[in-house]
């Protein structure tokens, strides 16, 4: 890949990345994106808990293992393995990758409990 594809990829995978991420943060909240917020709950969990069993990695993202691998062609290094530490560095916010690592999964254990609660609860609601 040329340079410019390489940074056109970076550029691609930091706003697919972002996407996720909010949406994951956030799609809970309107009715109407509910049930594909749901699904994207289910596959995250997948990866993170299954997929990293299997690769050897709890938390495992494939999003950020691309990412990585533009990153490292683009001549990056010491990429932290956390995709929200890497952002978080960005800023100014340098926590132990443990401690990012963490405050990750509790914010992502109360959207999935955010999830369950109000899909028992749309399933309720009258048609």
């Amino acid at each position: 890949m040329t340079d410019t594809q390489l940074l056109i990829a970076d550029h691609a995978l930091n706003i697919f990345h972002l996407v996720i991420v909010l949406f994951l943060t956030f799609g809970w909240i309107w009715v109407e994106s509910r049930p594909l917020h749901r699904i994207a709950v289910a596959v995250t969990s997948f990866l993170w808990i299954v997929v990293g069993a299997f690769v050897g990695k709890l938390g495992y993202c494939p999003a950020t293992d691309w990412h990585w691998r533009v990153k490292e062609l683009r001549g990056e290094k010491d990429l932290p393995v956390s995709y929200i530490d890497y952002n978080l560095q960005k800023i100014g916010i340098h926590l132990p990758p443990e401690r990012a690592d963490q405050i990750v999964m509790v914010i992502f254990a109360s959207i999935v409990v955010l999830t369950i609660f109000f899909w028992l609860k749309d399933r309720k609601r009258p048609s």
